[in-house]
């Protein structure tokens, strides 16, 4: 069974990785591998359309006279967006002791034929030492608070192995290396589901993966009464991965009906120039959610609570002619804001030389619109096939969408010394009457931060962008995945509607 927590970063985080690299600490002690292999393929539907397969293996070996477990799973998917092809692989390994505690790991991740990211690292007394490289460039860092942590492989052991009871559920903190950090996971062997055939009947286990502050997400798996894996379901992304022969895993994928961007949009009417508009009050209702953990306040953005399923979120336009440029020292909230980072190249040459193109204006406002429009401009290439690339990427390739507008403009603005992070959320497509997936940069001006969006390039965003989380993009700040993840909760279950609008 492979690593079932690693499935929704892949997806939803669409950040780029690769062959894993040398893991950060060596074993030095003689170590005897066994030559037992157990080998696992599963395909790997949407919306009941396949879309890829995992593959996975597991096996032991023997450091020092220890049992170690470890498991290697390969995942690859294929999806529509907007019409075109997007394309993940996914390479996890991890070592973990018998009881399932957490030794070394490495999680790969790829956007072919796009750059690579790994993440890689091992646990060192509480600390675990994390590598990450990103388009080449390796940074290294220390999470403290890691004592007792499991491996993202134990959830499956105990269930293969039976050691769950019904009703009785068993909680526990896992290191999920694409958000780099730890993550809650819960099992539960919830009841079974009887067969035709007189006595027979199959097991089925509640797991739930609980991110930071985010609502949990919720997995469904049907075994076989000996424990055996058949399927996995995620109701939440309507996704199920199902035991198969590695033919029937490898076998060509079809034609796909189902589009990742266009059918996970949410329909709304009654827009009309929403972005004109000087505020927008709208009511967002989540099934079986609160969009109150979901969505987050800012300058421009208010949030009153209905219920426990229901917001109305304020939006408001801000008029970027009134923010001066400010002498003295910086303003920023954080030095984080304004240093370079792994996707956030602000020291490679071909970014200086771009920040250089634009002139500075007489505000920090005309010189942050200036950079809006050249980076829509620059990006020439606007396509749907590139997950996440860093900056210093878009400036080579003039190439991506949302994503590589967003990095780009927020690295041309560190450049020219005005702080910057981006937004993930909404916003609101006219052509698609709906709300559909998006990032965009913000910039601090006049101690506030302001939204700009360089896909439009309009100076400035108006009142159809509805912002969920933001980021610094910082290698000290959260991985870009843990950005997309609160995302996850919105698709297939919410609905927006307008309550007023102040013109």
């Amino acid at each position: 069974m492979p690593c079932l927590p690693f499935r929704c970063s892949a997806l939803f985080a669409l950040v780029l990785f690769s062959l894993a690299l040398p893991l950060g600490q060596e074993i030095q002690a003689q170590e005897t591998v066994k030559t037992d292999l157990e080998e696992t393929w599963q395909t790997i539907w949407s919306q009941d359309q396949r879309v890829g397969y995992s593959h996975s293996t597991s096996s032991e070996k023997k450091v020092e006279g220890e049992t170690i477990f470890v498991t290697d799973t390969l995942l690859s998917m294929t999806f529509n967006r907007f019409g075109q092809t997007l394309s993940i692989r996914q390479q996890s390994h991890v070592e973990e002791t018998e009881d399932g505690k957490l030794l070394r790991f490495s999680s790969t991740m790829e956007n072919p034929p796009n750059s690579k990211t790994v993440t890689s690292g091992f646990l060192q007394g509480a600390e675990i030492k994390l590598t990450s490289k990103v388009a080449g460039r390796s940074t290294t860092k220390t999470i403290s608070g890691m004592e007792d942590v499991f491996s993202l492989s134990w959830p499956e052991r105990i269930i293969q192995e039976g050691k769950l009871n019904r009703g009785e559920p068993q909680t526990f903190e896992v290191f999920a290396p694409q958000i780099g950090n730890k993550a809650t996971i819960t099992v539960e062997y919830s009841k079974d589901v009887p067969l035709p055939k007189k006595g027979a009947f199959h097991r089925e286990v509640t797991l739930k993966e609980k991110f930071g502050g985010a609502p949990p997400i919720e997995s469904i798996i049907t075994c076989d009464q000996d424990w055996s894996f058949i399927k996995v379901s995620m109701p939440l992304l309507k996704m199920e991965m199902r035991t198969a022969t590695e033919d029937e895993a490898l076998a060509p994928i079809g034609e796909h009906e189902f589009d990742l961007a266009t059918d996970t949009m949410v329909r709304v009417s009654g827009m009309q120039n929403v972005q004109q508009a000087k505020s927008v009050t709208y009511r967002i209702e989540v099934d079986g959610a609160n969009p109150a953990e979901i969505f987050e306040e800012s300058d421009t953005q208010k949030i009153r609570v209905i219920n426990d399923e229901t917001i109305e979120l304020t939006v408001s336009k801000k008029a970027l002619k009134n923010y001066p440029r400010l002498e003295g020292e910086s303003t920023s909230p954080a030095d984080l804001f304004m240093q370079a980072s792994q996707y956030l190249e602000c020291e490679a040459p071909i970014l200086v030389s771009l920040a250089s193109k634009v002139n500075e204006g007489e505000s920090v406002a005309e010189t942050s619109v200036a950079l809006e429009k050249f980076v829509k401009n620059y990006v020439s290439d606007k396509n749907f096939s590139t997950a996440m690339a860093t900056a210093a990427e878009v400036a080579e390739s003039k190439a991506g969408d949302c994503t590589e507008h967003a990095v780009l403009l927020a690295a041309l603005l560190r450049i020219k010394e005005i702080p910057s992070r981006v937004a993930i959320g909404f916003v609101y497509s006219a052509p698609h009457k709906a709300f559909v997936g998006h990032m965009w940069t913000e910039a601090w001006l006049n101690e506030q931060w302001v939204p700009l969006d360089a896909t439009l390039g309009q100076g400035g965003t108006g009142c159809g962008h509805l912002t969920i989380t933001t980021s610094s993009l910082s290698d000290d700040d959260a991985a870009p995945a843990a950005s997309f993840l609160p995302m996850i909760h919105l698709l297939g279950r919410t609905k927006i509607e307008i309550v007023s609008t102040e013109k």
